[in-house]
């Protein structure tokens, strides 16, 4: 019950053009959390996030267009290129370190050549980054029970972000 209310929180404020809220409510739609999961809804609203100017959204959209997973149909390496710059320039010092490992941006340092010894190596790095399933869902219902308190300001719950990891999108459509 407690993750329906919270999907439809997020639902609400994703309507109201909110971006944390899209970015939420995308993270519930692609691991089925309150619902079962959609991948297409999922991506449209990480989209929406993205365009809101959320740099983790920005980040996950360049994940997943540099692997052509969650939705994406196909790879493409200069979408995910513009998304991680999007989010570097807004702060996030992830999407810069993807930059800097990928040899996207010239003035950053070589990547580490731990990670360039597979080419799985960046979905294993990335994994060990992604919050487990159970701390995303108890987020979902810490937010849901902060909204229904009666002194809890109605977006309070948004202001601590909901942080997914590349494989909250990833792994249940692979």
């Amino acid at each position: 019950m407690a993750d329906a209310d919270a999907l439809r929180t997020y639902e609400e404020h994703a309507a109201k053009g909110d971006a944390r809220g899209a970015y939420n409510l995308s993270v519930c739609l692609a691991r089925g959390v309150g619902t079962a999961p959609d991948r297409t809804r999922a991506l449209r609203y990480l989209r929406a996030a993205a365009d809101g100017g959320l740099p983790e959204a920005m980040a996950q959209l360049a994940y997943l267009y540099w692997t052509g997973r969650g939705g994406i149909e196909r790879r493409d390496e200069a979408e995910a290129a513009k998304w991680w710059r999007a989010a570097a320039a807004a702060g996030d010092a992830d999407a810069a370190a993807q930059l800097r490992r990928r040899g996207l941006d010239a003035s950053a340092p070589p990547p580490p050549s731990s990670t360039d010894a597979a080419p799985d190596a960046a979905d294993s790095w990335f994994r060990c980054l992604a919050a487990p399933v159970a701390s995303v869902c108890r987020r979902l219902r810490e937010a849901a029970a902060a909204v229904r308190k009666a002194d809890a300001p109605p977006a309070a719950h948004l202001d601590a972000p909901l942080r997914a990891g590349p494989a909250d999108f990833a792994k249940p459509f692979d």
